[in-house]
This record gives structure tokens, C-alpha cells and sequence, in this order.
């Protein structure tokens, strides 16, 4: 089919570019981490995390997922715009207002007055969310990344610089709720500069457009509870240092997995989207991208854990090294849950939004009461061991709703899935347990030991891959795309033979 083959070149396209560009921000997040790591505190961290949580969850009630809504749509006109802008800057204007007043309650509910000012300041924040252009949609639909790129380089290179110096300068929380506002503010104006366009008041499509979201909203809600549920719970019932570092091991985690994946599914959402009356299309396009995810994703979960020990002191001084314990099983969870995370797109794309919200009520399910047994049975890092759990039941709970949906035999995804977790967790064994240890021990230099490990464990791991792959008989599968492309690639810098 042409025009599967055209989609999957401009998804290709499309996620290059948004892997670019969670590549450069993640880059710049890690070195604003490490920065602020040294001249803030994980108190500072853990009073930020706390009102984010508050921030987040007022945020739920106006995440519909309205861009979600439009790039499903075969064709948009200008009511299609101005109804979900409408609708949107409505939400977010009640949700600033209900924020503000509730400056004293969350306050007193977490017995610190300082949070009062800052939620005043993140009700701006929140304003200001539902004034950014809802035309900027566009460039997912048209996969027009390159766009979306650039306008989130500028905004993150302005938060970046306005968080740094006022950190240097206040050596205070301040610096992280001064520079989110900075970010948001750039976000807004930039969304005007690089999408010409002027929203106006309308409700003509809104009926037609929450009756799509509002699965998503529901979903959103879970997600959220699942998220920041350690946060809460943990911030009331152990102490605020203990949800900084939480918060932070979460982050690094979640920073070389998650994220990536996100950027990855984006773009093939708007393929999903209009390959959706073509299931056998489907089926290949969603299997190529789960294999392309656990070859590069797994793996680096699992190697931020087998070098926690190391790598967090180093990254971020040795006041962290709490952490470590929980980066080393978050960093598994992380990529574990991130394998199934593109089965909500399937269900968006097919017009079944309703799955993705039940899928996700059983996981808080699930999560609640190992959370509560976890805390109050390991303390922090029993709140680790209850998200590992329940990112490998929800991921086979998921894999095996899609396979339903699509008609696609759980074989299939296992048969993509095999290599890449076998080669992931010898590489991990070796790594954690015999060269790391190794080498810290025989060579002065932690970096150097650190470097070699992580040289040895790509080195283990990708030829783990390729043994694996030709003793099965070299199989179509994400291998030999990887290995057709670079066969091109090299015959391409190498010239024509003469």
C-alpha cells in the first residue's frame, strides 16, 4: 500500500524529530538536575514536588486531551479550533480561580505554610495553559515536528537560563516555581509565533469533541492518582525528604525510558490515526514499534540500574545517595511500564478511548493497596517495589487487551520481546555484580570505572542481540530493519564500486 508506505515515512520523520527534541530537553533538564542537585536541597525538591502534586491534580480536571481529538479527525475547519480552544481556556480559567482559593487548604493539609505563595504563583501557571494556541495541533497532524521542535527548544532554553540564575542567586525553591512560570509564559507566546492563528469564542463543535475526551479525562484522573499517590502519601506519613527523593529517583528513571517512548508514540499516533481502517497496516505498524522500543529502551533502564551505585553520587553529589536504592528499581519499572505504553494510542486511533481508561483504573487498583503494604512494611522503598510490580502485571494486562482488539496473538509480541529482555538482564547481571564492583575496585577513578562498565555492558548487550537473532534463523524482525539501514547507510558513504 502507497500510502501506508507514506504514512510510515513521515512517522519515521516525525519521530526523529521529536526524539531530537527529548534528547536535547532531557539533556538540558539533566544538566539543570544536576546544577540545581548542588545548590538546592531535598527539602527545596520535596516542597516543589508537593505543590506540583496539587498543580497536577487541579490540571486533570481540564485534561480532555482535545489535541488528541482533532488529530483524529480526517479534516478540521475553524469552528473544530475555536470549540476545543473555547472549551479548554474555559477549564483552565475555573481551575486557576479553585486553585488560588485553595492556597490556605493546601497548606494546612501538609502543615506548611510556605506553600501558600507558591500555589498563588502556580495559579498563574495554570492560566496561562488554556491561552497557548490550540491551532499548533497542525503539526502533529501534518507531521510537521520540526516545528514543534523548535518552539520547544526556544521555550526550554529561556526556563532553563531563568532557573539556573535564580537558583545561583536565591539558592532557593523559588527557582524551580519562578522558572516552571518562565517556561509556560515562552510556551504560550512562542505557540502564536510559529502558528499564526487567532482563536475566538465557540461552542459549535464542543458537544462532538468532549464526547471523544472525556474517556481521556477519566484516564487522565487515574494516571495522575497512580503518580503522584507516593508523593502524598509519602509527604504525610514519612517527611518531605522523603518525597524529594522519591521525586528525584523517579525522574532519572523515568528520564532515559519513559520520556523517550512518549516521543516515540506521538508521531506514530498520527499514523495510527489514519491507517485505522486498515487493521493488517496496523498490526505491522504497532508490532514494528514496540520492537524498536524494547531494543533501545530496555536496555537503558536496565543500565541506569546496574550503575545507580555510581552514577547517581557523581551525577548528583553524595547528599543523594538515598536515592540510589530507588533509582535502581524505578529505572526497571520505568522501562518495563514504557513497553505497553503505545496500546492507548491503538485505542485512541480506533475510536476506543473507554479501553484505555479501564485498563487504567485496574492498575490504581492494583497499585493502592501494594503501595500502602509497601510503605508501611519497607518504608521509601517499599513505594519502589509496589511500582515495579505493578508495571509488569499492567504491561501483560495491556499487551493482552490489544492483542484482543487487534486480533493479534500474544506469540507475536513475545517473539519481538524475548531478545531484547534476555540481553537486557545478562547485561544487567554483569554490569551490577561483577564489572562495575570490579573496576571501582581496582582503578582510583569512579568515572573511568563507570565508563568501562557501561562500554562493556552495550558491548554485552549488543551481542546478545545479534547471536540471538541469527540462531533463530536471522527473522524478519526490528534486527534486520536496523541492520538492512545500516547496510544502506554504509553503501551510501561509501560511494558506488568501481
Amino acid at each position: 500500500m502507497n500510502n501506508s508506505s507514506s504514512i510510515n515515512q513521515k512517522v519515521a520523520t516525525g519521530t526523529l524529530w521529536v526524539l531530537l527534541q527529548k534528547f536535547f530537553l532531557r539533556g538540558m533538564g539533566m544538566v539543570s538536575t544536576v546544577i540545581l542537585a548542588r545548590w538546592l536541597s531535598p527539602e527545596d525538591y520535596g516542597l516543589t514536588a508537593i505543590a506540583m502534586s496539587a498543580y497536577a491534580f487541579l490540571v486533570l480536571f481540564s485534561a480532555f486531551g482535545f489535541n488528541f481529538a482533532l488529530v483524529g479527525k480526517d479534516s478540521l475547519d475553524a469552528d473544530d479550533y475555536n470549540s476545543a480552544f473555547t472549551i479548554r481556556l474555559i477549564c483552565y480559567s475555573i481551575l486557576a480561580l479553585a486553585f488560588s482559593a485553595s492556597a490556605q487548604a493546601v497548606a494546612l493539609f501538609f502543615d506548611d505554610p510556605r506553600l501558600v505563595m507558591i500555589t498563588y504563583t502556580l495559579s498563574i501557571m495554570m492560566f496561562l495553559s488554556g491561552l497557548e494556541n490550540i491551532a499548533v495541533v497542525d503539526f502533529q497532524r501534518n507531521f510537521q515536528f520540526d516545528k514543534e521542535f523548535k518552539m520547544g527548544t526556544y521555550a526550554k532554553i529561556i526556563g532553563f537560563v531563568t532557573t539556573i540564575s535564580l537558583a545561583y542567586f536565591l539558592r532557593s525553591y523559588w527557582a524551580l516555581i519562578i522558572g516552571s512560570l518562565s517556561l509556560r509564559f515562552t510556551t504560550v507566546i512562542l505557540s502564536y509565533y510559529f502558528r499564526p492563528y487567532r482563536p475566538k469564542i465557540c461552542f459549535t463543535r464542543a458537544k462532538e469533541i468532549m464526547n471523544f475526551s472525556r474517556w481521556l479525562l477519566l484516564s487522565n484522573f487515574i494516571t495522575y492518582f497512580r503518580n503522584q499517590l507516593p508523593n502524598i502519601f509519602l509527604g504525610k506519613t514519612i517527611s518531605t525528604e522523603s518525597v524529594g527523593l522519591y521525586s528525584m529517583g523517579r525522574e532519572i528513571s523515568m528520564s532515559v525510558t519513559s520520556e523517550i517512548v512518549g516521543a516515540m508514540n506521538r508521531p506514530a499516533y498520527s499514523g495510527f490515526a489514519k491507517l485505522s481502517n486498515h487493521l493488517e497496516e496496523l498490526r505491522k505498524n504497532v508490532l514494528d514499534l514496540i520492537g524498536v522500543q524494547a531494543l533501545f529502551i530496555l536496555p537503558m533502564g536496565f543500565g541506569v540500574s546496574a550503575v545507580a551505585t555510581v552514577l547517581i553520587p557523581l551525577l548528583l553529589g553524595e547528599k543523594w545517595q538515598p536515592s540510589v536504592a530507588l533509582i535502581e528499581i524505578l529505572a526497571i519499572s520505568s522501562c518495563i511500564g514504557s513497553m505497553s505504553a503505545c496500546t492507548g494510542y491503538v485505542y485512541m486511533s480506533l475510536g476506543k478511548p473507554k479501553l484505555s481508561f479501564f485498563i487504567s483504573l485496574t492498575g490504581l487498583i492494583i497499585f493502592l493497596p501494594l503501595l500502602f503494604f509497601g510503605v508501611d512494611q519497607l518504608g521509601l522503598i517499599g513505594a519502589a517495589y509496589a511500582s515495579i510490580v505493578v508495571s509488569i502485571t499492567m504491561t501483560l494486562i495491556s499487551f493482552f487487551i490489544m492483542g484482543r482488539v487487534l486480533l493479534l496473538k500474544l506469540q507475536c509480541i513475545a517473539a519481538i520481546l524475548y531478545r531484547p529482555i534476555f540481553a537486557s538482564i545478562t547485561m544487567f547481571i554483569t554490569v551490577k555484580y561483577y564489572a562495575l564492583p570490579y573496576f571501582v575496585g581496582a582503578i582510583l577513578s569512579k568515572e573511568l570505572a563507570l565508563l568501562i562498565s557501561v562500554l562493556i555492558g552495550a558491548t554485552i548487550y549488543t551481542t546478545l542481540i545479534a547471536v540471538l537473532w541469527f540462531l533463530w534463523g536471522k527473522p524478519h524482525s526490528t534486527e534486520l530493519r536496523l541492520f538492512d539501514l545500516a547496510v544502506k547507510k554504509m553503501s551510501l558513504n561509501n560511494g558506488p564500486a568501481v
